[in-house]
């Protein structure tokens, strides 16, 4: 089987998608700097903070601290320090900076490996880490130790540049791993098709730049599927290619918890291959102990601080909630899955997997569209708090691979209707490329140029209030926090990042003063979406 994967990879009729990978790839480099200008604001990168170890320490203070203390109306007291202190050194992504801090802990004491947070796991964290360890040896970047990057703002860009490159260079290689699937169903105009759809969807332009792991590990399950796929068509799965097969799914699963749903489909698969007598119990059973192994081996903490991973887990227990009702499902859909991976394929995938369950083919044609239409039912009912304005399809990406390989399958020779749905798809994702553009371009950042207006039409000491009580850039445009009051009683604005049409705030009493939308704004459906150069609002309270 490696001698086959070494003749896909020189054969000359597969320099095509090695291409389009090269071009996806500079092209998204060419924006993996987005939101880096923040901290190079005047106001923002010349206030001297009190207390560099201030990200350390929780929100306490004595009375010594008054002066230094910002209060919210629900009790939340946060110094200044730790506002300006975020803006040095988060993104405008939530939780890219928890890779570093997670990291930060480890190498603080290299004798204790626990990140101590589990949201994003270990199969992920620990290659980040060894991502990073690498590029420093060589000299791409100097990391003398993370704790002290903390204190050193003005080294953290390459910090998030280097990572969100990590998860750009392993998508970009998942999309070689689907066309070499695909490419085994079908012929390899049509697999480069596919490539191109999978790639150039507006959640892949999204998520391949963000310093999270739900793209990176799909380059483990499409590594699954492809030996998935070449399981079937040689009608037999040797033990060591059962073993790799529970390495990727161990480390698909290590790396986002919620990949369990995808765990199942490779179960499911298997299962098909037993009856089939394509693999023994043996192999079976292999595969779950290599699987496991796999897991425990990139997450032991899990296990070893279990009620550090209990305590945070219940910490997200607003997000996560069980609800059947129907308009969560459409929403999902709506704001996630049409977005995500365009609206032409999205509600064509759809609405094949409805016929195929329908019609009068065999049960197992349709465990497939029955699996992916479970997985978004799944998700839609047990992210109902989040489902408005969220974009929840990064917790099933699997999705579209998995949905084209069927495809391919069931379809090989609708070449045409691929083009259409291809081209259909990049003229979506057109805005969600000059999003990441305007990001860093004063002319057309809406955060800049909320900041500006902030700045110089509101009165200084004046009180605006936010949606979030904790300042962070992906939350707040980086206006001069130190001319006004900030979260206190009696608010005489009200700033809101909007980062979809769903969150608009329900401003009673408010009136909108001014809006900064990004280019190509669609209010119904989110063509720009996320908090890339995000609309963003100032209401003015109407007893003002």
């Amino acid at each position: 089987m490696i001698k086959n994967y070494k003749t896909l990879i020189i054969n000359k009729s597969n320099i095509l998608p090695l291409v389009i990978c090269l071009i996806f790839l500079v092209l998204q480099f060419n924006i993996i700097d987005y939101g880096t200008n923040i901290n190079n604001i005047d106001y923002i990168s010349n206030y001297k903070i009190s207390d560099p170890d201030i990200l350390e320490k929780s929100d306490t203070f004595t009375l010594a601290d008054e002066k230094n203390i910002v209060a919210s109306p629900s009790g939340i007291k946060e110094s200044k320090d730790k506002w300006f202190m975020r803006f040095n050194l988060y993104t405008v992504q939530p939780e890219e900076n928890a890779n570093i801090k997670a990291l930060a802990r480890i190498k603080n004491d290299p004798k204790n490996f626990d990140p101590a947070f589990y949201a994003y796991g270990g199969a992920y964290l620990y290659s980040l880490g060894a991502w990073y360890f690498i590029i420093d040896k060589i000299g791409i970047i100097d990391i003398k130790s993370f704790h002290e990057l903390l204190k050193v703002p003005d080294n953290m860009d390459e910090i998030y540049i280097s990572g969100r490159f990590f998860v750009l260079l392993l998508f970009t290689l998942s999309g070689l791993v689907l066309f070499y699937t695909i490419s085994k169903i079908a012929n390899s105009t049509y697999a480069s098709l596919c490539l191109i759809l999978y790639l150039a969807t507006p959640i892949s332009l999204l998520y391949s730049v963000v310093l999270k792991p739900h793209f990176y590990a799909l380059f483990w399950c499409n590594l699954s599927l492809l030996i998935l796929c070449n399981s079937l068509n040689t009608k037999y799965l040797s033990s060591s290619m059962i073993a790799l097969l529970g390495i990727c799914v161990g480390m698909a699963v290590g790396s986002v918890i919620t990949f369990s749903l995808f765990s199942l489909f490779v179960g499911f698969v298997l299962i098909f291959f037993y009856k089939r007598s394509y693999v023994s119990f043996n192999k079976l059973s292999l595969f779950i102990i290599v699987a496991l192994a796999t897991f425990i081996a990139t997450n032991p903490y899990i296990i070893v601080n279990y009620e550090g991973f209990a305590l945070e887990r219940s910490a997200m227990k607003d997000w996560f909630f069980l609800s059947f009702e129907p308009i969560y499902l459409i929403r999902f859909i709506k704001n996630s899955i049409l977005p995500g991976i365009g609206f032409i394929t999205g509600t064509f995938f759809l609405l094949l997997f409805a016929k195929h369950i329908f019609s009068g083919r065999d049960f197992n044609s349709k465990l497939i569209p029955l699996f992916l239409l479970s997985c978004i039912f799944f998700i839609a009912v047990i992210t109902p708090s989040i489902s408005t304005w969220h974009i929840n399809y990064r917790l099933i990406p699997y999705f579209l691979p998995i949905a084209l390989i069927y495809f391919a399958y069931t379809y090989p020779n609708k070449i045409k209707l691929l083009f259409l749905m291809t081209i259909l798809t990049i003229f979506q994702s057109i805005p969600m490329h000059l999003a990441f553009i305007d990001e860093n371009n004063p002319d057309n950042s809406t955060r800049i140029q909320a900041s500006n207006w902030i700045n110089n039409n509101i009165t200084p000491g004046e009180n605006i209030c936010l949606v979030s009580e904790t300042l962070s850039p992906h939350e707040i445009p980086p206006f001069n926090f130190n001319l006004f009051k900030i979260n206190e009683s009696n608010c005489s604005y009200y700033v809101a990042i909007e980062p979809s049409p769903g969150y608009l705030p329900h401003m009673d009493n408010y009136k909108l003063e001014k809006r900064w939308k990004p280019r190509f704004f669609a209010k119904s459906f989110p063509t720009v979406y996320g908090y890339i150069n995000p609309q963003i609002s100032v209401y003015k309270s109407m007893n003002f």
